[in-house]
C-alpha cells in the first residue's frame, strides 16, 4: 500500500505543478488582453490543474484509511491518476488549440479536447466510486471491499 500511495502523491505532486504553471499564461492572458476566452480557458487550467493535483494528494492522505483489496486499491489509484492525467491534457489543450471541447461536432480538435474529458470524467469517478466503498467499509469496520 506504501508503494500505492508513493505513486499517487508523485503524480499528484506532478499535476499540481502543472497547473500552478498554467498561471503563467493565465497571467498573460490577462495582461495582454487576449480575449476573453482565453483568460476563461487560462483560468481554468490554473485553477482545476491544482485542484486535480490536490485530489489526488487527498486521497493518498487517507489511502491507509480506505478498506479495499490489493486489485481494488490499485485499480482506484490508477484510475485517479488516468483522470487527472487526462484533466490536465483537456485542460492544456483547450486554450493552446483554442477550442473549448465541450461540442466534440464541431471539429476533430473540439472532439479529442472532448474525449480527454470523456475519459477524465469516467475515470476520476470510478475511482471515487471506489473510495466510497472502501471508505464506508471501514466505517463499517467490517469486511474489506472487494
Amino acid at each position: 500500500m506504501t508503494r500505492l500511495r508513493v505513486q499517487l502523491v508523485l503524480h499528484g505532486a506532478i499535476v499540481l505543478f502543472v497547473g500552478l504553471a498554467a498561471g503563467w499564461p493565465y497571467n498573460l492572458a490577462l495582461r495582454r488582453a487576449w480575449g476573453d476566452e482565453q483568460v476563461r480557458a487560462w483560468a481554468l487550467a490554473h485553477s482545476a490543474g491544482v485542484l486535480c493535483g490536490v485530489m489526488a494528494l487527498a486521497v493518498a492522505a487517507v489511502l491507509e484509511h480506505v478498506r479495499l483489496g490489493d486489485r481494488p486499491r490499485a485499480a482506484m489509484v490508477w484510475l485517479f491518476e488516468t483522470g487527472i492525467y487526462a484533466f490536465t491534457i483537456g485542460i492544456w489543450a483547450a486554450p493552446l488549440l483554442a477550442v473549448r471541447g465541450i461540442l466534440p461536432w464541431l471539429s476533430t480538435t473540439d472532439a479529442l479536447v472532448n474525449l480527454t474529458y470523456t475519459v477524465a470524467g469516467a475515470t476520476t469517478l470510478g475511482g471515487g466510486a471506489l473510495l466510497v466503498m472502501g471508505a464506508a467499509a471501514a466505517w463499517r469496520g467490517g469486511r474489506t471491499a472487494q
